[in-house]
């Protein structure tokens, strides 16, 4: 467009090219000099315009430009040897002819409507098509652009207009998620002697659309002999809205004999299994794979980071089996964490310094967008559990925004042991800058003094090991997997990690090899010394703070500079046996990633599912003022229970039932007295004030249940896996935790999202998080059910909202790069 006017623009032809033609997706385009390659001469300025693909024969490549002539639409054809939608109508036609090479000239068979009357990809909302010949599918695809019925205001609010569809349909079967599927239905009739006849008075609709004027006066809901019959789309709980696809014999009435629906509904991309029934002597092992939880589509996980555009996950994955081994560095992009893309591995076991596995490590965008990946190699299998060294990676193209090939330079490694011990040494964190010098820590121990090894750099690839470690702890195990990054305690954004200022905190992480779990505390950093002090009021060992209370490790922070936020990414292995493990071909799966800030106390964190987990929710169930009396069991109806995001709060009149700490607790084990306490009480025992709370992935009769639970006066959350399967085999722990929240409102929230084989919670507003791994034998898929309960005297009520989580569409881990949405 060279000009605003005539109406709709003064209207050329252009070309652009590839920057890079070896760049497979063609991320960058140039214009050439030489445009416009035309400009109008006879033809009409301000409708010429859409181009086709262009096609050989005669020695030229040819294509055509659609415009009109007063009202006659033209197909204008051009040529060169060195290399129709209808605007009147907003309808697409289409005829079928042959070629005439000699002339180049389009001539439609006899038989063809050439016109308003003619032929259509779609009857319906379908416009401006383009078609495509797949190569690899050897099949031609017709992609059309669906506009908006509502109006331009409408548009404007709801922040979107326009979709593109293929040709078909997304239609509602009963009893599945009826805003995202896709059905195939046949109807079948015995007879056709009720077809009505056509009728007279029909004769004068517009002859080139009468089956669209005969839709509009005659409708789903006139009665005709041979139908109307079809399906009820989009439709509302009374039908007061819904949407009519439906076919009529002409329009005729319903006739008494059967009519039969057959429908497939396709299994959604990354659940295979989803619809198998549940057999009480066999459960299809594929029923516990998660819907919305990243998960690799088979074997063993366990450095995230953002880079031009996209946010990119590193993991550890075992690509010859589901049990630990053969372990390699596998790569997938997003632009929002909710949808995936697998990439090729970035790092694989293929020199001396990781000849026997590219284990754990970090990454690091340096100034100038250069990410470096810095992990620990293992160059001998003894002492066990192998020798350890550190190396770094780098991009081979550093303008390619999905970083898709890795090397490994030769200087490496860069650090080999001297004084550190060699079969616990690993998992370089995230380095930071301050004082002239790059800096990174080390994870390892020394006899049971778990230590964090401190390293600095000018050049950020000689590496000296500082004479102090940055943090150290006596009888602590090895430290696994460290963290260390700044908060801010002015409000809930994160901090890069190499802020500085007064208004900074520091988090110090590790996860604990020995009780597999992970603490952390929070202190200062002091800058002289190059050293953390954890906070007085800080438990620095097994009875310190967690992110979470539960199946929860090898935790990894990065900050994104987008949403500035630090976000918190983790790994949950399987409860399961290996044997097990090995049957369904997968173990282990990354956690939702959470937002993490400092309380407004200062004396813990904070963290809450990101917000666009928000996108999958489809179906809503709320729940306002019901109230749970002692011994009550209220299901949540209408929804799909193995796949949900709950939001409940529970209210209650009185703190006077809370019962008094029991004596005997004191010998249970004082850094993890909450987990103790959830295991001698559960759910099931009765209490004053609780307990209450959720009874997710239940099965019909109650026989497997994962209770989430509030209880007492110092108030006790618990998740409790016991109940969740009669599967003796199964590690079914019960997790718990204290909550510090002030209970003058008498009020308490909880947040669960539950996904086939995990609960991950957040009781008030993210203060503790627990998750857990089950795997019912009969709460699986559509037989798979949520309850609110309550076992305490005292009556408390519920105000819950459930959102079910669609994983089909929306949630795809991809093998094919070219589906990536952007």
């Amino acid at each position: 467009m060279i000009k605003k006017k005539p109406a709709s623009g003064y209207q050329v032809q252009l070309y652009a090219i590839p920057a890079n033609y070896s760049d497979p997706y063609l991320q960058k385009w140039i214009k050439p000099t030489d445009n416009p390659i035309i400009k109008p001469t006879t033809e009409n300025v301000s409708p010429f315009r859409d181009p086709t693909t262009a096609w050989y024969n005669n020695d030229h490549w040819k294509f055509i430009v659609g415009s009109c002539d007063n009202h006659r639409g033209v197909a204008y054809l051009y040529r060169s040897r060195d290399k129709n939608s209808l605007e009147v109508t907003r309808y697409e036609y289409y005829t079928l002819g042959r070629y005439d090479l000699v002339k180049d000239r389009y001539i439609s068979d006899n038989s063809s409507i050439d016109g308003w009357g003619g032929l259509r990809y779609n009857y319906g909302n379908f416009y401006a098509s383009k078609s495509l010949y797949d190569p690899a599918e050897k099949r031609r695809i017709v992609w059309g652009w669906a506009n908006e019925s509502s109006t331009s205001k409408e548009d404007i609010a709801k922040g979107w207009a326009e979709f593109q569809i293929h040709k078909g349909k997304t239609i509602e079967i009963k009893e599945i998620t009826g805003v995202q599927l896709d059905v195939d239905v046949i109807f079948s009739f015995s007879r056709l002697d009720k077809a009505k006849w056509y009728e007279e008075e029909r004769g004068v609709f517009p002859q080139h659309d009468p089956a669209k004027s005969i839709c509009g006066v005659r409708g789903a809901t006139v009665q005709g002999g041979l139908g109307p019959f079809g399906l009820l789309t989009l439709a509302w709980n009374k039908l007061e809205e819904c949407t009519h696809p439906f076919m009529d014999s002409s329009n005729y009435e319903k006739e008494n004999a059967k009519v039969t629906a057959f429908h497939k509904v396709y299994p959604d991309y990354q659940i295979h299994y989803l619809q198998h029934a549940a057999k009480k002597d066999h459960v299809d092992p594929q029923v516990h794979r998660t819907g919305y939880h990243f998960q690799p589509k088979k074997n063993w996980i366990n450095a995230p980071m953002y880079y031009k555009g996209f946010y990119h996950l590193f993991y550890q994955y075992n690509p010859k089996g589901a049990i630990w081994g053969n372990i390699v560095w596998a790569h997938s992009v997003s632009k929002d964490m909710v949808n995936w893309v697998h990439l090729e591995h970035a790092i694989e076991p293929s020199e001396p310094f990781d000849k026997y596995g590219c284990w754990s490590g970090s990454a690091t965008v340096y100034p100038g967008d250069k990410p470096v990946i810095y992990y620990t190699g293992i160059i001998k299998k003894k002492p066990a559990p192998g020798y350890q060294v550190q190396a770094y990676a780098i991009p081979a193209n550093y303008s390619d925004p999905y970083l898709r090939k890795w090397i490994k330079p030769t200087d490496n490694p860069i650090l080999k042991p001297t004084t550190e011990n060699v079969s616990a040494w690993r998992d370089p964190t995230t380095a930071w800058y301050n004082n002239g010098h790059w800096k990174f820590i080390i994870g390892s121990r020394h006899h049971q003094r778990g230590v964090a090894y401190l390293y600095r750099s000018r050049d950020k690839v000689n590496w000296v090991k500082a004479e102090h470690p940055l943090h150290s702890k006596e009888d602590t195990g090895m430290w696994e997997c460290p963290d260390f990054y700044p908060v801010s305690n002015r409000g809930t954004h994160g901090l890069d990690t190499s802020a500085l200022g007064n208004h900074v905190k520091y988090v110090f992480k590790n996860s604990l090899d020995v009780t597999r779990y992970e603490y952390y505390t929070l202190g200062r950093y002091d800058l002289a010394k190059d050293r953390y002090i954890p906070d007085n009021s800080m438990i620095d060992g097994w009875g310190g703070l967690r992110y979470d209370y539960g199946n929860f490790y090898a935790s990894k922070s990065f900050y994104d500079p987008i949403q500035k936020r630090r976000i918190v990414w983790a790994w949950a292995n399987e409860s399961s046996t290996s044997k097990e493990d090995i049957a369904k071909g997968w173990a282990g799966i990354q956690l939702i990633p959470r937002k993490v800030w400092l309380d407004r106390s200062g004396k813990q964190l904070l963290q809450w599912p990101i917000w666009e987990l928000e996108k999958l929710r489809c179906q809503k169930t709320q729940l306002h003022s019901v109230k749970i009396h002692k011994g009550e069991t209220i299901e949540i109806k209408e929804i799909t229970a193995v796949q949900a995001d709950v939001e409940v709060i529970f209210s209650f009149s009185s703190l006077d039932k809370a019962e008094l700490y029991e004596e005997e607790w004191g010998a249970f084990p004082q850094h993890d007295l909450a987990k103790s306490i959830c295991g001698v009480r559960g759910a099931t025992v009765p209490g004053g004030l609780g307990p209450f709370g959720l009874l997710t992935l239940a099965s019909d009769k109650l026989e497997e249940y994962t209770p989430v639970a509030n209880n007492k006066h110092k108030v006790l959350m618990c998740s409790d896996a016991t109940p969740s399967s009669l599967n003796k085999n199964e590690y079914k722990p019960s997790f718990g935790a204290f909550v510090d929240v002030d209970l003058s409102r008498k009020k308490l929230s909880l947040r669960s999202l539950i996904d086939h084989s995990v609960v991950e919670s957040f009781a008030e507003g993210g203060k503790v998080a627990i998750t857990s791994r089950v795997y019912p034998t009969l709460a699986v898929s559509k037989y798979a059910h949520l309850h609110v309960f309550n076992n305490g005297s005292e009556t408390v009520t519920n105000h819950q909202v459930i959102r079910v989580l669609n994983s089909g569409l929306r949630f795809m881990l991809r093998e094919n790069f070219s589906n990536l949405i952007v």
